[in-house]
């Protein structure tokens, strides 16, 4: 809607009239003043109208916002918007800052979530609608420069559409060293449930998961909003049931409701509340928030999906509408700081000034952080409605929130991606840089020995820290040379370093060193910096590697001619014996 601008008012007035300077102190919950225009990003995007929905932080600082470009009223790209940290669009990136990408030409498609893996490609998943498919889970990702990673998805073309026929909407994204997860609701036997697809890390399907990828949380289930996946590779998703009821269901690897989650998968939260956003706490515990009626909620879970006692009123934090003046409170997202405090986004809808931004602040046990804003919250009005979707923490624990400034054209053509970034704090508690050294050890000839690697973290953190670390691809065979390895690491409250260990197979082969690398990915109260390390595979086995070339020893044809034959004798040898070995090894495991 179009706001009125309101009269200035008595104070206002004084304080124009007055010749003596007010210099205002910034506090936590105030905008940031050095970022973009008053602490605001406005930016239309390509084409006709722009809405964000997503957000992360690269490990340079820079801004990654994700959301839907529209080329017209009727169709939409995926639009991802990068800015440096001073809030200026980056130019390195896109066309000017800037990517807006369909999947075909006059598909609809509509982004709603944005993850960034640890060699900086960037993964967006949401909703791609044509006339002939009707709409289906879809998922792009980029390059760090921001062209199409044709290497992804099941088209060639660097998308994944799930193609199942039918109504089905992505509507959030979440990654672990084993893929991505896509949650939104699915096209049921008899009405719209909630339910998500669990892709590899190539986008394609797990086809070992539920059915060809997609599993529902139960026909009783209406949509999910929210979403999340464990590093032991269990996904959950959060929305609402068709009673109106607040969900969060959490699948087995196989697709299978988790018994271990609230007993049959699924934690019943109440009636009349919605669940739009979650993540997973490095010890396990869960954290989400959504909406009661009018009202904002936050809820903290244990692991097995029971609502923990000792956060807020029996694991329930509310922030009322009427607390801030409004008639209706939507949160939408949220974020954890180093020092485990909760950063809630989402904006707050009143008579009088219509949508306004707002962001919120929850201390570790529930309660409202009195040195946030006003009393824990702060909103931002302006003459159009602003919306707030998305939120990340930086390192240094200011806090970014993404979302729309709706522009009083009704047909959206004037909308804008909208980025604020708030002051943290000193309280805030910003958020230390985890790192991964290289490492190297010598290969033995039986069995395996550990390789180690050094994980960082740049600071000590008050809270609990945790990332994804997995192998990957490099010179050496996996399962041959190293066992593929993947895990979940946690820091401990105060310290600073945890190790890896990679299983290095043992053989008696001459070769050429190898390498394989190890990514870090989806941190818990932290931010990635250095990401990838590598590791070398060093050969200790006697004479040359097989293949290398080699000098003559003589100069004469004949001795040529001998010592060639030798060495090509010599080689198949190797080369059969190398093979045998492996043969042997993969068999007997």
């Amino acid at each position: 809607m179009q706001k009125q601008t309101p009269l200035p008012s008595i104070v206002a007035l004084l304080l124009a009239s007055t010749a003596v300077p007010i210099t205002a102190i910034a506090a936590p919950g105030d905008l940031d003043a050095s970022f973009g225009i008053g602490g605001l990003v406005r930016d239309p995007m390509p084409g006709a109208g722009a809405r964000a929905t997503a957000v992360a932080i690269d490990a340079n600082g820079r801004i990654v916002v994700a959301g839907t470009s529209s080329v017209n009223v009727i169709d939409g790209n995926f639009g991802v918007l990068r800015l440096d940290p001073d809030g200026a669009p980056d130019a390195s990136f896109g066309n000017g800052g800037r990517v807006s990408e369909g999947y075909v030409a006059g598909s609809d498609d509509d982004a709603y979530g944005v993850v960034l893996q640890g060699d900086g490609r960037i993964v967006v998943a949401g909703t791609s609608f044509t006339i002939a498919t009707a709409s289906d889970f879809a998922a792009l990702r980029l390059e760090q420069d921001g062209s199409v990673d044709t290497s992804f998805g099941n088209h060639g073309n660097g998308w994944m559409t799930s193609g199942r026929g039918g109504t089905d909407v992505g509507l959030a994204l979440a990654s672990a060293p084993s893929g991505f997860f896509i949650a939104g609701y699915l096209d049921g036997s008899i009405d719209l449930d909630a339910g998500g697809l669990l892709l590899d890390t190539l986008g394609m399907p797990a086809p070992l998961f539920g059915d060809a990828g997609f599993a529902a949380a139960g026909i009783d289930s209406h949509a999910a909003a929210a979403a999340a996946l464990q590093a032991d590779g269990k996904p959950l998703l959060g929305g609402t049931a068709d009673t109106g009821g607040g969900i969060i269901a959490r699948f087995a690897t196989d697709g299978t409701p988790d018994p271990t989650f609230a007993g049959d998968g699924r934690a019943e939260l109440g009636p009349d509340l919605g669940i739009e956003d979650l993540r997973v706490l490095a010890d396990g515990r869960i954290v989400a928030v959504g909406h009661h009626l009018t009202d904002a909620v936050v809820l903290r879970l244990l692991a097995d999906g029971n609502l923990d006692p000792a956060f807020g009123n029996g694991g329930v934090f509310t922030l009322t509408a009427a607390s801030q003046s409004a008639q209706q409170i939507f949160a939408n997202a949220i974020a954890v700081q180093g020092d485990g405090a909760l950063v809630v986004a989402g904006n707050a809808i009143s008579v009088a000034d219509g949508s306004m931004l707002l962001v919120f602040r929850v201390s570790p046990d529930g309660t409202p952080d009195a040195g946030f804003g006003n009393a824990g919250a702060r909103l931002v009005d302006a003459p159009t409605d602003l919306f707030g979707e998305a939120v990340a923490v930086q390192a240094d624990g200011a806090i970014v929130v993404a979302g729309s400034d709706r522009g009083p054209n009704p047909s959206s053509s004037d909308d804008q991606f909208l980025v604020a970034r708030f002051l943290g704090g000193a309280g805030a508690g910003g958020l230390p840089r985890i790192s991964i050294a290289d490492a190297s050890r010598a290969e033995g000839d039986v069995g395996s020995a550990l390789m180690s690697f050094d994980l960082v973290l740049d600071v000590p953190s008050a809270a609990s820290v945790s990332v994804d670390v997995a192998t990957d691809l490099g010179t050496a065979t996996p399962g041959v040379d190293y066992t593929p390895t993947t895990a979940t690491l946690s820091f401990p409250p105060g310290t600073t370093s945890v190790v890896f260990q990679v299983p290095v197979i043992g053989d008696t082969v001459p070769e050429a060193d190898e390498t394989f690398l190890v990514r870090l990915s989806a941190p818990v109260g932290a931010l990635l910096g250095d990401a990838e390390a590598v590791g070398t595979i060093i050969d200790d086995d006697a004479g040359m590697p097989a293949g290398a070339p080699v000098a003559a020893p003589g100069p004469g044809p004949f001795a040529l001619g001998v010592l060639a034959g030798l060495l090509g004798l010599g080689g198949a040898l190797v080369v059969r014996r190398r093979r045998a070995e492996h043969g042997l090894r993969l068999t007997s495991r």
